[in-house]
C-alpha cells in the first residue's frame, strides 16, 4: 500500500508543474461578438397615394452580433432614418409635414477572407416603424381649421446588402456598407393617405470584435 501511494505522489509532482505551465502558456481564446456603428445617407423612395417622392435623409445604424458558423455571423441591427420635411404655402394656409423611421432588423452577413480587406454580403428581415406627422391652419369657405396630427405605423421589413470591412487592429475595422431596403405599405389619417416606402443606403463606420 505505502508503494502505491508513493507512486501515486510521484506521478502528481510530475504532473502538477506540467499542468501549471499549459495554463500559463496558453493562447487566449478569442470571441466572436462584435458591436458595429454606422452613419451615412438615405435615399427614400416614397410613394404617397400614387405621387413619387424622392428624398435624401441621414441614417445612424447599431448592430450586436456573433459568429454562427465558419465565416457567416448573425447580428441585431437598429437603424433611423431622419426626418424627411414638407412645408406648404397657400396665401394665409398652412401644411407642414413630417415623416421618419425606425428599422429593426436580423441580418445573416456571409464574410470572404481575400487578404487584407474583407468583404461580405446578406440580408435581414425584421420590421420598421414609421411616424407620420401634419400640422395644419386653413381655411375652407367660412370654416376656419387649425391642429396637428401625429401617428405611428409598423411594417414588415426587408433588405439586401454588401460591404468591405478593412481591419486597423485585431479589434476595429472600418466598414463600408450599401443596402436596398424594401418597407411594407400602410394607410395613415384614418386611412385617407397610403404610403409606400423604399430605401438605398450608403454608410460607414467602424466594427469593434471582441
Amino acid at each position: 500500500m505505502k508503494k502505491i501511494l508513493l507512486t501515486t505522489a510521484a506521478v502528481l509532482c510530475f504532473a502538477l508543474p506540467a499542468t501549471a505551465q499549459e495554463t500559463e502558456t496558453a493562447a487566449p481564446v478569442k470571441q466572436n461578438a462584435y458591436l458595429a456603428f454606422r452613419l451615412g445617407g438615405s435615399r427614400m423612395n416614397m410613394k404617397m397615394d400614387g405621387e413619387k417622392e424622392n428624398k435624401s435623409v441621414f441614417s445612424l445604424s447599431g448592430a450586436i452580433g456573433t459568429k454562427i458558423a465558419d465565416g457567416v455571423r448573425a447580428e441585431l441591427e437598429v437603424m433611423t432614418y431622419g426626418n424627411y420635411e414638407e412645408n406648404e404655402r397657400d396665401g394665409t394656409d398652412r401644411f407642414d409635414y413630417k415623416h421618419s423611421a425606425v428599422n429593426f432588423s436580423l441580418n445573416v452577413l456571409k464574410d470572404f477572407d481575400v487578404g487584407k480587406v474583407k468583404p461580405y454580403i446578406g440580408g435581414g428581415l425584421g420590421f420598421a416603424v414609421f411616424h407620420d406627422e401634419l400640422k395644419y391652419d386653413y381655411t375652407d369657405g367660412i370654416w376656419h381649421y387649425w391642429g396637428k396630427r401625429n401617428e405611428n405605423n409598423t411594417v414588415f421589413s426587408a433588405n439586401v446588402q454588401a460591404g468591405i470591412a478593412i481591419p486597423v487592429t485585431e479589434v476595429v475595422s472600418v466598414d463600408f456598407n450599401a443596402r436596398y431596403t424594401y418597407f411594407g405599405n400602410y394607410k395613415f389619417f384614418d386611412d385617407a393617405l397610403k404610403m409606400e416606402n423604399k430605401a438605398t443606403n450608403f454608410m460607414a463606420g467602424i466594427r469593434l470584435d471582441f
